[in-house]
């Protein structure tokens, strides 16, 4: 346990000749650092993240684990920031203050930060573990062609959930046309969410909905999406008399949705991973058996990001930070589902030889109790169809009937 404070030691010395190297100088940008100076750089001080609200699992792991990791080895202070009490996910243009060093990021946060340009760039350079990542299946989804240019790294993948209640259900739908056959022969059993997953729920049903002969072009287009759209919104409407409360109020997030689910008032949940714990919500032992089955979602929805703020006072903390969530023990951690069960965005080939054997053998046995798996296989969708579908659905979900 010597080492942690002997490598912290080392780094001070290496700030202390810094600092007198350059007392004269101006401050080094971050772009000119090595790593071995982001590191003494870094050492002792406070790293804001902004997270998710509708993530309790995640924000545990980086407090419990990450944090704790963070201030053995660096002194570095790791400080959760949440987005405004309306969002549940981090919506950000600008942040709010205090203004983040590092920014966790959905699809829709990531396409707001990008086209305000409020992210540094050539982010992937200055990270020494993003060469760990598996990159060929990141790069499509984050729309980089060059990826050492790039302002964003994934940080995990988590599969869209369908919960249900195996007593209740004997076939479990695994398309909207057969979720909506079973939501019309169970009125009242039935409902979707406000909340992250609840917007990735319905950004699945509308890339059904483009199926041939009416699939959406990969790249934006506002008129076929109009139309799909408006067929979606037709689909909801007709389809809205058969949810909970007949559909004059729709759950604000996953919690509220999960402990209805859990009272035993609908028969559906939907969430990310597999991680819920439904009895810790509803204050006693279910009545009921839980099954869990992954939902066809397009991959890019099943992703989520890291960034730096242009702006950010620490961005070498952040840096740090940011290495430090890509390291193999981290992204080992996170993946357990009694931590968080949030995915790995690592190449196991490029991992060192015990870290690949350690991966390899979870990924073997993965299958017990997880959820039932489908064909994840979908053509790729630009991002611009999430950000405008998020923004076109929203009034119709808040609208009280």
């Amino acid at each position: 346990m010597m080492f942690p404070m002997l490598r912290v030691l080392l780094l001070l010395v290496c700030a202390a000749v810094l600092s007198a190297c350059h007392q004269d100088a101006a401050p080094k940008a971050v772009d000119d650092m090595m790593w071995d100076e982001i590191e003494a750089n870094a050492l002792g001080r406070e790293v804001k993240l902004l997270v998710s609200r509708d993530d309790p699992e995640a924000s545990q792991f980086l407090k419990e684990q990450i944090g704790v990791q963070l201030r053995r080895r660096y002194g570095i202070r790791l400080t959760l920031v949440l987005p405004p009490p309306l969002e549940t996910a981090p919506l950000l243009d600008p942040p709010p203050p205090p203004e983040p060093d590092l920014v966790w990021m959905d699809l829709d946060a990531l396409h707001q930060y990008r086209a305000g340009r409020l992210l540094q760039p050539a982010l992937v350079a200055k990270v020494p573990n993003a060469d760990l990542i598996d990159w060929d299946s990141f790069s499509q989804r984050i729309e980089v062609k060059n990826r050492q240019a790039g302002s964003v790294l994934p940080w995990g993948k988590n599969p869209l959930v369908l919960v249900y209640n195996r007593d209740n259900v004997e076939k479990v739908p695994t398309n909207l046309a057969q979720l909506a056959a079973w939501v019309r022969q169970n009125p009242g059993r039935f409902t979707i969410h406000r909340g992250r997953s609840g917007y990735r729920m319905l950004h699945s049903w509308l890339r059904e909905m483009a199926q041939p002969p009416h699939e959406l072009p990969s790249t934006f287009s506002e008129a076929e999406y109009a139309q799909t759209r408006d067929k979606l919104i037709a689909f909801i409407d007709e389809l809205r008399p058969y949810f909970w409360m007949e559909g004059e109020h729709f759950p604000k997030d996953a919690e509220e949705l999960n402990l209805l689910f859990s009272q035993g008032k609908v028969d559906f949940s939907i969430h990310e991973g597999g991680n819920t714990r439904f009895q810790e919500l509803s204050q006693k032992p279910l009545r009921f058996r839980v099954g869990r089955r992954v939902w066809p979602c397009p991959e890019a929805m099943c992703a989520h990001f890291l960034g730096i703020p242009i702006k950010a006072a620490n961005k070498e903390g952040a840096l740090v930070v940011l290495n430090e969530l890509l390291s193999p023990q981290a992204q080992w951690q996170k993946q357990d589902p009694d931590i968080w069960g949030d995915g790995s965005v690592l190449d196991v080939a490029r991992l060192p030889e015990h870290w690949r054997t350690r991966f390899l053998a979870e990924q073997s046995g993965r299958t017990q109790g997880r959820a039932e798996p489908v064909n994840l296989a979908a053509p790729q969708l630009g991002m611009a169809y999430w950000v405008q579908l998020r923004r076109d659905l929203r009034p119709l979900l808040e609208k009280e009937r």
